[in-house]
């Protein structure tokens, strides 16, 4: 079971600006939505009807009314898939009753009188929009299938010829067609949003090419009746279909580490800037949320933080819940690693690095640390003062520092490491001493890159007689290590293996140690105060 974040909204979803945008700028406008089953085309979908809902008429159109999960996650489509139902089945009726018989020859189509037609109506047409829908494309295409011109596939049940005629009524075979004229029709002027989902499923019952069906509702539905269209297709590849759409949307399933990455790209948006053309995003909750690309910057000294508590099982947390759920805590006694790749932003580090102090201070326990990102006892007193006072600052917190530029009066929080011998430096019994007052279990950590860059290679040897002494103390090591300066020895040995890795713009979380899938990295701050959550990748 996957837990969604907590304060985090997932269930309301979140779709590119920029394609709302595209919807409610002026005319109107198609978009072809591709990408192979399970990528969260239909998702899609249904969220632009959700979103543009208030300013438009739509509707939803597709063979999949009976499909329960999709009401599960909108419940709303019941209601509009019963009254398309009722439309579709009324009409089937009526054309028992009333059949519509063409005969081949009976009616050609005049293809000078159509365009003139065609040619009138956009003339006419005013700044409000069109009075009616227009039907030319479809009263052509509709000859040119009587005629047997049409780019036709059919199958072998499709029509029906007796000598020299060709039964054949293209609305009551799939009538989902006509009623997406008649919603747009009785909506005009206001407009009108139709999802045609599957523009595949369409063009097999027709036996008409994808290509012609779009240019059909492309020039009657959008360009001269002003209505919006999604085309939702099946196929990933690039397609003649593409170059009709006025934008084409591409969702893409593919793998990072042998995980699950979803990735959303804009191929085309016809007169809407973009940004942003590759997003990454995520299906929890039913849902489409997009990663916004962030830095993470601009995360410093905090205005209070929120104290988590500990795990039933007696695992100590980490500071932030999603992180507690995602690898379950802090043991007693071990080594945990945070590897992360040179891309990820120093702010995330940072924030991960305090909160986890911060905490463990909160709880009233002893922190000895080395921050990351170049961090010193004057960031650290930035980043913590704020968070948990500065009185429990200089009685849980010391940092270790071989250079120091600092106040006198916070000389107490500083050990102060000589720099030319890691073996007399980085002593756990000299850690335990000055946190002597402190109740444990303690919690020590150590930025391994700032480690190699003041000893180099000399530092391993010191750096596991440290982790052996804390394991045995019952504290708590934790190691923050870019890919580049990690020890495999040490990745091989944790308890915990946690990764952040930077991909398209944004920071993912997942777990070695224990196995996790990717989780997408959301850092929000607000009213003072940041916050992490981890939304899964599915």
């Amino acid at each position: 079971m996957v837990r969604m974040p907590e304060g985090l909204n997932a269930s309301a979803g979140h779709i590119p600006r920029e394609i709302l945008r595209f919807f409610e700028s002026k005319g109107g406008h198609s978009l072809i939505v591709k990408g192979e089953a399970g990528t969260g085309k239909t998702t899609l979908a249904l969220q632009l009807i959700e979103e543009l809902s208030g300013a438009e008429t739509t509707h939803y159109l597709s063979e999949r009314v009976g499909d329960a999960s999709l009401y599960n996650q909108f419940p709303w489509l019941a209601r509009k898939a019963r009254a398309t139902e009722l439309m579709v089945r009324g009409r089937a009726f009526l054309d028992v009753l009333y059949p519509r018989v063409a005969k081949r020859g009976a009616r050609k189509p005049k293809k000078l009188l159509d365009e003139a037609i065609s040619l009138l109506g956009t003339l006419n047409r005013d700044d409000e929009g069109p009075a009616s829908v227009n039907r030319t494309e479809l009263k052509k295409l509709e000859g040119q299938i009587v005629e047997g011109e049409a780019d036709m596939s059919a199958p072998e049940d499709f029509g029906e010829l007796k000598g020299d005629t060709l039964t054949f009524d293209l609305t009551s075979e799939l009538p989902e067609i006509e009623y997406a004229y008649e919603i747009v029709d009785r909506a005009l002027p206001r407009k009108s949003l139709i999802v045609m989902d599957s523009i595949d499923s369409l063009s097999e019952k027709y036996g008409v090419a994808q290509r012609r069906l779009v240019t059909t509702m492309q020039k009657d539905l959008v360009e001269l009746s002003g209505a919006n269209i999604v085309y939702v297709t099946e196929e990933a590849a690039q397609s003649q279909v593409d170059y009709l759409g006025d934008g084409v949307i591409t969702l893409e399933s593919s793998q990072h580490e042998d995980r699950r990455l979803r990735k959303l790209r804009v191929d085309k948006l016809r007169g809407c800037p973009v940004h942003d053309h590759t997003l990454t995003y995520t299906l929890a909750g039913g849902r489409m949320t997009i990663f916004e690309k962030s830095a993470h910057e601009g995360i410093g000294g905090q205005n209070g933080f929120e104290q988590i508590p500990d795990g039933a099982d007696g695992a100590m947390s980490t500071g932030c819940a999603d992180l507690d759920s995602l690898i379950g805590g802090f043991g007693r006694g071990t080594l945990n690693l945070i590897e992360f790749d040179e891309h990820v932003a120093p702010g995330l580090i940072n924030f991960l690095c305090y909160s986890i102090s911060a905490n463990f201070a909160l709880h009233g326990r002893g922190v000895c640390m080395m921050p990351p990102a170049q961090g010193t006892s004057e960031t650290a007193h930035a980043w913590l003062a704020g968070m948990i006072g500065q009185q429990r600052f200089e009685r849980n917190v010391r940092v270790l520092e071989t250079q120091v530029s600092v106040k006198k009066d916070r000389m107490a929080n500083v050990i102060l490491l000589d720099g030319s011998s890691p073996e007399m430096d980085i002593r756990w019994d000299n850690f335990e001493y000055n946190l002597s007052e402190v109740s444990g279990p303690l919690a020590c950590i150590l930025s391994l890159d700032a480690l190699n860059k003041i000893y180099s290679k000399e530092v391993m040897g010191p750096l596991s007689q440290l982790i052996y002494a804390v394991r045995k103390s019952g504290a708590v090591f934790i190691g923050f290590s870019t890919r580049e300066c990690v020890e495999r020895s040490v990745a091989a040995s944790a308890d915990t293996h946690l990764r952040i890795d930077h991909i398209g713009g944004q920071s993912f979380v997942y777990g070695e140690k224990p196995y996790t899938i990717l989780h997408g990295a959301v850092l929000d701050k607000q009213g003072g105060r940041a916050k992490l959550s981890l939304l899964p990748v599915l």
